[in-house]
């Protein structure tokens, strides 16, 4: 009977337990490093073991504060990572399923401008050129100002199950860009100033 009890209670733990296991990121493999070319990103951190799901925001705020601030990762942006939250993914349409491939690319439903941050995450695989299975990576994309609405696994999607957008920010100006931006505000004061002498003293009758 006792054993009988034992059983059933195995059996109901395995029952209540998630529809996967893989559930948990674990720490980086270092023989399965992320590759930037996969997705042309710019930036990478990974691979990791485990799905991304609302169970490991933790360690996903960890993973994406390791790609925003290790100088190994190549990240072209600092300052601090986004705060990951759920719900605000939830409703603004930033999480997406193998539902938002459309042949090899998979399509965020909007055109996105400046730096990307997403996570993604690998299943089956049976392609050996493409990550590994179950692992999932975060990178960073620069989509600049021409912007994108997508981007393109190479060489193909086999293997992705789901993905994350994390945060998109601005582009940063080129080098150029600023350059011109302070000789026109230079101009800009020496105008000012010029104005400023050719205005007549004001006399006191």
């Amino acid at each position: 009977m006792r054993k009988l009890s034992i059983a059933l209670a195995l059996a109901a733990v395995s029952i209540a337990a998630p529809a996967y296991a893989d559930n948990t990121l674990t720490n980086i493999e270092s023989t399965d490093a992320c590759t930037l070319a996969y997705a042309g990103a710019v930036a990478c951190q990974g691979y990791y073991g485990g799905n991304i799901d609302n169970q490991t925001v933790s360690f996903q705020q960890t993973a994406l504060n390791e790609l925003l601030t290790s100088p190994t990762a190549g990240a072209p942006i600092g300052g601090p990572a986004p705060v990951i939250n759920w719900q605000n993914l939830v409703d603004s349409n930033s999480l997406y399923s193998a539902s938002n491939l459309v042949g090899n690319s998979l399509y965020f439903g909007q055109t996105l401008y400046g730096y990307v941050i997403l996570g993604a995450h690998f299943g089956n695989n049976s392609d050996t050129t493409n990550p590994p299975p179950n692992v999932s990576a975060f990178y960073v994309f620069n989509f600049g100002t021409t912007g994108s609405d997508h981007i393109t696994f190479n060489p193909n999607a086999n293997g992705f199950s789901n993905a994350a957008l994390y945060s998109v920010r601005p582009p940063v100006p080129e080098p150029a860009t600023w350059a011109m931006m302070l000789v026109g505000f230079g101009g800009i004061g020496m105008a000012m100033r010029r104005s400023r002498r050719r205005q007549p003293l004001m006399q006191v009758a």
